[in-house]
């Protein structure tokens, strides 16, 4: 079964929200139109972070165009300890920050051997993706798309995602995440898919509403259903995917377990 819940799997998000939030209050060295500039910060848990910047417009603030360069050096921040390279452009930048009219920044990403390690799991990813995140007076949303990003865990082995689209949010105080993404490991390929938004428990950090869906290259389905305590979750199996054998339910299990 795919674990899409486990707090190692939230990496990549953690990463990458830590990086926006540099891109997002960085402010350029005034240079001439294209020179870079470069800074090396201290990351809140030790290590290093340098940060190249090319100012594409002179305009000395972070604009459309503009490319970054983070380097990690046992970078530790937020739980998870990071080394290698993201590259990031700038693609758009709107809003206002209200829930009407919320900031939205948006930018491609690519990863070049960027080692993470959370706990007990190594985690090195390469390739690109497109990204948004989004920030009103009472949400945020983060947004990460595209067609091939090759992962390898310590744990787990190599992986790839392919066509993927994931989204992770927090509303009204309650953290969730939609999925749609083609899998791809020593096991074999699946198709996830949450018909409902996976809705979070705030302590057990697993969903307490929603539905996941895991389709095998054969056609079978795994319908997984949470339950209101963050820590159950229903189980129904679809065969052949197309309703023409009965559905079988299996007894529940818990997230801890899957």
């Amino acid at each position: 079964m795919v674990d899409t819940t486990a707090p190692r799997r939230h990496i990549l998000k953690e990463h990458v929200a830590t990086t926006l939030e540099r891109v997002r209050i960085a402010k350029m060295v005034s240079a001439p139109t294209g020179v870079i500039a470069a800074v090396t910060n201290n990351c809140a848990g030790g290590g290093t972070s340098r940060e190249t910047y090319i100012d594409a417009d002179n305009s000395n603030v972070v604009s459309i165009g503009d490319t970054i360069t983070i380097t990690d050096t046992n970078c530790v921040d937020v739980g998870v300890t990071t080394n290698g390279v993201t590259s990031v452009k700038i693609v758009d930048i709107t809003g206002a920050g209200t829930d009407a009219d919320p900031e939205i920044v948006v930018f491609s990403a690519t990863f070049s051997n960027l080692v993470s390690q959370d706990g007990l799991e190594t985690f090195t990813m390469n390739g690109d993706a497109n990204i948004a995140f989004l920030t009103g007076a009472t949400f945020t949303q983060f947004q990460l798309t595209g067609t091939l990003l090759q992962s390898d865990s310590s744990i787990d082995g190599a992986a790839d995602l392919r066509n993927y689209s994931m989204v992770f949010g927090t509303e009204g105080g309650q953290d969730y995440i939609l999925l749609d993404l083609i899998f791809d490991d020593k096991d074999g390929r699946v198709t996830i898919a949450t018909p409902n938004l996976l809705v979070l428990h705030p302590t057990t950090g697993d969903p307490l509403s929603g539905v996941l869906t895991v389709t095998g290259a054969g056609g079978s389905i795994v319908t997984l259903t949470a339950q209101a305590d963050g820590v159950n979750v229903g189980m129904t199996v679809d065969p052949d995917g197309a309703g023409s054998m009965p559905v079988a339910s299996l007894a529940n299990t818990t997230w801890a377990e899957l």
